[in-house]
């Protein structure tokens, strides 16, 4: 396995692996598949331009990628010591191989590498228990819930608890 970040030059992989994302796994995301297939390739283009507070990582497998992170650092003064995790996604058929918790390793000592960031932040949805003991293992810590802070195609709520890691 390989992870590295990825450019402009990948957002034709990018877009793959996030709609699919989307389509697989619909529940934890803030976006819906419905949404996003709409978009440009310019869109998905814009979210990997090479930008020290931001970036997107991906896992790959046999030169396919298979998983996905995303960070981004706030830039606003009083909000830079904030950094957050989005986007978390492995394919199905290679979860459980360490691939998630490798991605999160790299993504944290990328944001430990960006300036004035002091902690990363990030959100899942609380019935994942899998994510969140993934996320725990790595130092983070639940300090709120959101009871229905996503509303489902289906009509459905999912609530989501709130994680910090101090660097």
């Amino acid at each position: 396995m390989n992870i590295r970040q990825l450019t402009e030059q990948d957002a034709e992989l990018y877009r793959s692996i996030r709609l699919s994302a989307l389509l697989l796994s619909p529940e934890p995301f803030g976006s819906s598949y419905t949404e996003e297939v709409e978009l440009p390739l310019e869109e998905f283009m814009i979210r990997l331009r090479n930008d020290y507070r931001r970036f997107v990582l991906g896992a790959f497998v046999d030169d396919t990628i298979v998983g996905l992170v995303g960070l981004n650092a706030e830039k606003r003064m009083k909000l830079s010591h904030k950094a957050t995790i989005w986007g978390m996604f492995v394919l199905p058929e290679f979860r459980g191989r360490g691939i998630a918790k490798s991605l999160m390793r790299e993504a944290i000592f990328m944001a430990g590498s960006i300036e004035d960031v002091e902690q990363i932040n990030l959100c899942v949805v609380s019935n994942n228990v899998e994510a969140k003991n993934l996320y725990m293992s790595l130092g983070f810590e639940v300090y709120g819930n959101e009871r229905h802070a996503l509303k489902n195609s289906d009509g459905n709520y999912s609530d989501e608890d709130y994680l910090v890691l101090f660097l």
